[in-house]
């Protein structure tokens, strides 16, 4: 008895998951964010991008608009991927999955360059950097750091380090 009882509470349960599902799912826009939202966090998906060449994800990581100094390195180096998102396998403390935006990321090299901004000046955002930049370069990652003064100012110099460094990668690191 006391397991039919059990049987027909999951029968409605499942039952009012797949109806809320629905509901949701009807609505396009809600639709469209929950796609995306598992594309980003999918490996396959992250995989594909990869090998596409794509950009995996077009507005910045926070909210904020491309700046100039931005603007600059993408154009100069097309190649890298913008604000690619790296899953971090922890979750957020909204318990969605926690995930690193790189500015510029070279993946076959393991290259990230930040540009920071005037935020990043501040003491509670250098510990913040510090942590991500320590878990990038726990995983393979060597990460650089642009002041958008620097990049505005100094374009050619900012140009020559990063070239530098890629070169000296591609040698540590041959692509086939």
């Amino acid at each position: 008895m006391r397991g039919k009882i059990l049987s027909k509470l999951a029968s409605i349960r499942s039952e009012m998951g797949r109806a809320i599902s629905a509901a949701l799912m009807a609505n396009p826009e809600e639709r469209a964010r929950r796609s995306l939202r598992m594309k980003k966090l999918s490996p396959a998906y992250l995989e594909k991008q990869k090998q596409s060449g794509l950009k995996p994800y077009g507005g910045h990581g926070v909210g904020h608009q491309e700046t100039n100094s931005e603007r600059i390195l993408k154009a100069m180096f097309p190649e890298a991927l913008y604000n690619f998102c790296v899953p971090t396998g922890k979750s957020s403390k909204r318990h969605q999955p926690h995930i690193y935006y790189l500015d510029f990321a070279w993946l076959e090299i393991k290259l990230d360059v930040e540009v920071d901004g005037y935020n990043h000046h501040t003491d509670n955002q250098r510990a913040k950097d510090q942590v991500r930049d320590q878990w990038l370069k726990e995983h393979g990652w060597l990460v650089l750091r642009f002041s958008n003064g620097d990049v505005l100012r100094d374009t050619t110099k900012v140009q020559k380090h990063i070239e530098s460094i890629i070169c000296k990668l591609k040698a540590i690191h041959p692509i086939p």
